[in-house]
């Protein structure tokens, strides 16, 4: 009886999303669609399910949606956002890197997979760093920051991701370090100060502001 209420309650999103249209095609892609919505809000069943297992649901539906690329593309985000959540650095740069490749993401999923793969390569380059490999750090670093300013240009609606895209592209270029580096990452928090006012990245901006 659960699984039946389940399956109805996606059946009346996946109506919803698709504006009552009944055509075959359209309903599969507005099931798969409301099934990405529960399991991105965690509110079905899958709640009690976390890491590989979320990864496999996911999974299943972006497979089931390769004819709907861009649903896929919101379903592989999920995937690498579970992976980088439980550590999985590595796997998760590659996912990321691989929507950020796709001619059919929309601008949300690619703002969330640019985010994502400049998080991944800041991690990876803060730990050579931390080695003291300074000299593999600094192209990481550079690669992480115009992940994370291809945001900040590109995509300035999806406010989700802008601010912390920003934050981040400042402590990039305070890692590289540079004659402009102050400047250059005051600009960027003051960005985040200025515009996203409460937030965490508007503390976290201004706490590295004051290490300029």
């Amino acid at each position: 009886m659960a699984n039946r209420t389940v399956g109805v309650r996606i059946n009346v999103v996946a109506r919803s999303l698709n504006g009552g249209v009944s055509s075959s095609l359209h309903f599969n892609g507005a099931r798969v669609i409301g099934r990405l919505l529960r399991l991105e809000r965690g509110d079905l069943l899958i709640t009690r399910v976390d890491g590989a297992g979320l990864e496999a649901a996911l999974g299943r539906v972006s497979s089931e949606a390769a004819v709907f690329p861009t649903v896929a593309n919101r379903a592989d985000v999920a995937i690498a956002e579970s992976m980088k959540g439980r550590g999985a650095f590595e796997e998760a740069e590659e996912a990321f890197e691989g929507v950020t490749e796709s001619p059919n993401a929309d601008d949300r999923t690619l703002a969330a997979a640019w985010c994502g793969l400049g998080e991944c390569l800041f991690r990876r380059a803060e730990t050579a760093a931390a080695s003291g490999d300074a000299e593999g750090a600094g192209p990481v670093f550079n690669r992480a920051q115009l992940a994370f300013m291809r945001v900040v240009v590109l995509y300035p609606a999806e406010l989700a991701y802008v601010p912390q895209s920003a934050f981040y592209a400042g402590r990039c270029i305070q890692e590289l370090g540079g004659e402009l580096a102050k400047e250059q990452s005051d600009r960027l928090f003051n960005f985040v100060t200025r515009n996203f006012r409460g937030s965490r990245w508007s503390d976290s901006a201004r706490q590295f502001r004051r290490r300029n």
